[in-house]
């Protein structure tokens, strides 16, 4: 796998361009193990309680998630409510190619001004939330995305590092429609909620790089507030998605978007 500069590192689909690296290679980080089958299909009624999040580590940087380098046991799961609504989920496409999950009842019940906002103060609100803010606070989006999203829609200290991180090494404009800006498929594809309250939650979500029948596997861990009337992501430590990002050593306990599962 090539190595990429340490600047490259802030935007956070340079993780999603790695991966692809990877499977054009043969090697990277995310190899589903063998034995690992696909996601289970969801449910048309809610089950008791949410799998716990997948065995992972969490790196100290994305370098070392792509490397397949884990270092920190991530936290243990918790239990998470029941009626999180599974099936009521689709995936849309941002400018670049990047598919991420939507909900018909938890939002994102307004597009606009290059905004994703008006999300449900539920647990499946909570999850679109974190994914849709994540996905647009990306510098591959052009600075018409990915500023307002930090500016309005992340809290807390690292919010003004994280603008500058990806401010540093994201793009001008909006990519062109039909442009790919990672060169293969890019999605969310399953989540796990941990915890929830009306005021907070976290959650983790699999980001799944596809080049044929190759499957390559990444994991975010996120924490949104209930601010203003809407959910706003929490800044990841000093701005630094690579502080939030674990290689699973397994797919399973993901429960996925949509019926056809999680790609294995």
């Amino acid at each position: 796998m090539r190595t990429r500069p340490d600047r490259a590192l802030a935007a956070r689909l340079t993780l999603a361009a790695a991966l692809v690296v990877g499977l054009a290679s043969g090697c990277g980080p995310g190899d589903a193990p063998a034995a690992a089958p696909p996601g289970p299909a969801p449910s048309t009624t809610a089950p008791t309680s949410v799998t716990p999040t997948p065995t992972s580590t969490t790196p100290r940087s994305q370098e070392e998630a792509l490397a397949g380098r884990p270092t920190t046991p991530a936290g243990a799961a918790t239990t998470a409510p029941a009626d999180i609504g599974f099936v009521d989920t689709e995936l849309y496409e941002l400018p670049g190619g990047e598919r991420i999950a939507r909900s018909p009842s938890a939002g994102p019940s307004r597009l606009d001004n290059n905004l994703a906002t008006g999300f449900a103060r539920t647990p499946l609100g909570a999850v679109v939330a974190g994914i849709n803010i994540a996905g647009r606070a990306d510098g591959s989006l052009g600075e018409p995305i990915y500023r307002p999203t930090i500016e309005r829609q992340v809290i807390g200290d690292g919010q003004a590092d994280l603008l500058r991180r990806v401010h540093r090494d994201g793009r001008p404009d909006v990519p062109a429609t039909g442009e790919q800006t990672d060169g293969t498929g890019v999605g969310s594809h399953g989540f796990t909620l941990h915890s929830y309250t009306d005021d907070e939650a976290t959650i983790s979500y699999l980001l799944v790089a596809t080049r044929g029948s190759q499957h390559k596997y990444a994991v975010y861990r996120l924490t949104v507030r209930w601010v203003d009337g809407d959910w706003k992501l929490l800044a990841p430590p000093n701005g630094d998605f690579g502080a939030v990002i674990s290689t699973p050593t397994s797919i399973d306990g993901f429960q996925p978007f949509e019926r056809r599962g999680i790609p294995a």
